[in-house]
């Protein structure tokens, strides 16, 4: 704080000072016996000071505190981080009038990577608990008592982990395959690919077949009668319109009409596994937890994987919203989209994997793919949607069987904030938002991970592969590879997508040409003119 000082020219022991702003008239600054001036100015400034004795007062004398500004210090670094991250803090100072010896500090101290008492105008940090820090650097200058401060807050996220998982190639819908990214960091409420055998504290279980089995997590075994759910609470305290769920959708061979079905729900009544009250009449209206489980709980958004035909309650795929209705149709209220798809189910002797991504946007708008095949795309939910408070709502999922069975697992389970990560599936060439990522067809991805907003923290967190086709043949002629002119069909290596073809010799060597492809799958299934040994 800038001073200025008088001193007395009368013989009192104590002379008594006024402080002026003029030199007459003007304001009252100050009284009393002190030779400084207590206030705070900022600027130069004359002051006009009396001394005041018995009842005389003296002619005011101008006093002038000349000031000169401290230079100012400012800090700059990443703003944005990870932990674990060094980041590096860079100190300038504008002009040269002071001379500052600096210190550091931060709030919190306790993993803010401060340590000691680092004096330096260029210091490297590196945090070891997410969360929000203020480092504050002091400049002092000896002599003159100068101050100069400045404080920057910065952000750190949780280091990226996780892992990855592949969609192999099924047919022409998805001839390639799919990488997905399952990450844990910041943005990710969940991820679980259920290897621990051991539930995750924020899911309850419900049911007489739940179990955690085989790096998988089943809601029934392909028996009679059995029925599994699980709720999944939000522990972020998020209400982030905009996110994401991806999982793996398990079924395992059952009887001839597999049954009963899969849902997954979000909302804020949703229960793991709901009562199944039934009712007399298809498309009753039930209370929020008496649907049957293959309709889902509550009244916020359901996706119902119906596998048996009751009536009006047509087997496929329901996705709804408000919709609390027991064996629901596709013209019952709530139903947003009904998708006449069944390619999910099991057979006697065939279980099925689907991936399945559920996104939704922050206009409140919902799209839904299978295996990467989009069958649902920006279906507009309720606008009460956008305004609810979701910080408290959870996620269930659930099944059943009844007198019909098929068994009901999922595996790879990721739920998360839209646009919170990027993934490179080739080294860091190109980065996308978009998960799950398409492959370019058979072969081992190294995918990489980092926060869109912190391009620096770029994490490996896994590969898969992506196997090769393998087909086998079947003819009733003599043999395909030998028989001019025969006509086969080639099987994928799942076993449910077929090519016809007709085979044609064109060479001495027994070769034989694709001259008629009934599909598209992968490269064998591009063109005409495709050679077969």
């Amino acid at each position: 704080m800038p001073t200025v000082s008088v001193t007395s020219n009368s013989t009192e022991p104590t002379p008594f000072f006024y402080w002026y702003d003029a030199p007459t008239g003007g304001n009252l600054l100050q009284t009393g016996t002190s030779t400084t001036f207590t206030g705070v100015i900022s600027t130069t400034t004359t002051f006009y000071v009396s001394e005041f004795v018995a009842v005389c007062e003296s002619p005011r004398v101008a006093a002038v505190a000349n000031v000169t500004a401290y230079d100012p210090i400012d800090v700059t670094a990443n703003q944005v981080t990870c932990v674990g991250t060094p980041n590096t803090f860079t100190v300038t100072q504008t002009g040269s009038n002071n001379v500052y010896a600096l210190s550091w500090s931060a709030n919190p101290m306790a993993g803010s990577g401060v340590i000691g008492t680092e004096t330096g105008s260029v210091e490297t940090f590196t945090t070891t608990i997410p969360g929000f820090y203020s480092y504050i650097v002091t400049g002092t200058e000896t002599g003159t008592g100068c101050v100069a401060s400045d404080t920057i807050v910065t952000n750190n996220y949780v280091g990226l982990s996780g892992t990855v998982s592949a969609t192999q190639i099924s047919g022409c819908d998805n001839p390639n395959g799919l990488i997905t990214a399952n990450v844990t960091g910041a943005g990710t409420v969940l991820n679980d690919d259920f290897t621990s055998g051991i539930l995750p504290s924020n899911m309850t279980s419900a049911g007489n077949d739940f179990a955690l089995i085989g790096g998988q997590m089943r809601f029934t075994s392909s028996a009679l009668s059995k029925n599994g759910g699980v709720l999944i609470t939000n522990t972020t305290g998020l209400a982030n319109d905009d996110f994401q769920i991806d999982f793996d959708m398990i079924t395992t061979p059952g009887s001839g009409s597999p049954a009963d079905g899969f849902s997954y729900s979000y909302g804020s009544n949703v229960v793991a596994l709901p009562a199944t009250v039934g009712s007399p009449v298809v498309g009753q209206v039930v209370g929020p937890t008496e649907s049957n489980p293959e309709s889902g709980s509550g009244t916020g958004l359901k996706l119902g994987f119906d596998a048996y035909t009751n009536g009006a309650n047509t087997a496929g795929i329901y996705l709804m919203y408000n919709c609390p209705i027991w064996n629901q149709t596709p013209a019952s209220s709530g139903v947003i989209a009904y998708i006449n798809n069944v390619t999910w189910r099991a057979t006697t002797t065939l279980g099925k994997t689907t991936h399945v991504t559920i996104k939704i946007n922050a206009l409140g708008q919902v799209s839904l793919w299978l295996n990467g095949v989009q069958v649902v795309t920006d279906a507009p939910l309720p606008a009460s949607y956008l305004t609810d408070d979701k910080s408290t709502w959870n996620h269930a999922f659930c099944a059943r069987t009844g007198g019909e069975y098929q068994g009901h697992y999922i595996d790879n389970l990721l739920i998360q904030y839209n646009n919170f990560y990027e993934y490179s599936i080739d080294g860091g060439t190109s980065w996308t938002t978009n998960n799950p990522i398409p492959a370019s067809g058979p072969g081992t991805y190294t995918v990489l991970a980092r926060y869109a907003s912190v391009p620096a923290c770029s994490t490996s967190i896994g590969s898969a592969t992506i196997d090769p086709i393998v087909f086998t043949t079947t003819s009733t002629s003599n043999g395909v590879c030998t028989y001019s002119g025969s006509n086969a069909n080639i099987w994928n290596y799942t076993g449910i997508y077929k090519c016809n073809i007709s085979m044609g010799k064109f060479s001495s060597r027994n070769e034989y040409m694709v001259s008629n492809f009934g599909c598209n799958l992968s490269n064998l299934c591009s063109s005409t003119g495709f050679y077969y040994r």
